[in-house]
């Protein structure tokens, strides 16, 4: 697919999840683009250590926003799959990190994006592709939705941003094989569609992921390494999500959980694979 002519980027809409874990606006074109992230308590698990899943919503903005900005008119942009490898741990003291693109590739039908994430010394913190895919448009509803103004005042207060999973309002419950993470799609969580932004679904996943193994490891024994996640169908705001985490392996050096997120309780809106391996 030819993008010469397509180079204007698409403009960066700030919508809850990118105040919720403070996120700077996406610059670039198709072809080249970048967005940073302030780090602090929303970048930390339910232990005070670096969660990986906060990344989630830098990474699909970025990498998607590549994407978006190709978009055949008539058509909207969703992500269908990213994959990320852990590198090293990310900072956590309130300096930033960056995710920017290093090769993009299209066809009539969406793109596929690779990226890394990098902190302030540009070490590299995480590896990252993204699958897009063009969908048609829907009038009245994509890039329509605003935020309404309790929720912009409830953003700007941080009593809740003691953790990832405090950003959620998520809700972990131990099962007798992992764990199930609760919550509902708040308008905090929601992308310019009115559903679950794609980077929540992706913190939601490795949390509940990295939360099983720690249930049978010990919490402080294994970080996680990469997730591999796979969207389905949206969930739109109000629905009620549980992510059921499961482990595959939990051996003394690596672990493996798959997780599936519903809504309702019986409709699959995600499919993921979390590993981890033990700190040394």
């Amino acid at each position: 697919m030819s993008i010469e002519a397509q180079t204007a980027f698409p403009p960066y809409i700030e919508l809850g999840p990118e105040r919720l874990f403070h996120l700077g606006p996406v610059v670039g074109d198709a072809l080249r683009a970048a967005g940073s992230m302030k780090t602090g308590p929303w970048s930390t698990d339910m232990h005070s250590r670096p969660a990986v899943g906060s990344l989630g919503v830098l990474v699909d903005d970025v990498l998607g926003f590549s994407i978006a900005a190709a978009t055949p008119l008539g058509k909207a942009t969703v992500t269908t799959h990213i994959h990320l490898d852990a590198i090293r741990p990310g900072p956590i003291d309130g300096s930033d990190i960056t995710a920017e693109i290093t090769s993009v590739e299209f066809d009539g039908s969406g793109g596929f994006v690779s990226g890394r994430v990098v902190d302030g010394s540009g070490r590299v913190v995480a590896l990252a592709t993204l699958r897009g895919k063009f969908v048609p448009a829907v009038p009245d509803r994509d890039s329509t939705f605003e935020l309404g103004p309790r929720t912009v005042a409830s953003l700007a207060e941080h009593s809740r941003m003691w953790s990832s999973p405090n950003a959620l309002e998520a809700r972990m419950v131990r099962t007798e094989d992992g764990v199930d993470l609760q919550f509902n799609v708040s308008e905090s969580l929601v992308n310019v569609r009115g559903s679950q932004h794609g980077g929540i679904t992706f913190c939601a996943a490795e949390l509940a992921g990295r939360g099983a193994l720690g249930r049978h490891s010990g919490a402080d024994e294994f970080t996680t390494v990469a997730v591999d996640i796979a969207y389905l169908r949206p969930a739109v705001m109000g629905s009620a999500l549980v992510f059921r985490a499961r482990r595959i392996h939990a051996g003394r050096e690596v672990g493996l959980v798959r997780v599936e997120g519903f809504v309702d309780e019986k409709k699959p809106i995600a499919v993921a694979t979390v590993m981890c391996q033990r700190v040394s």
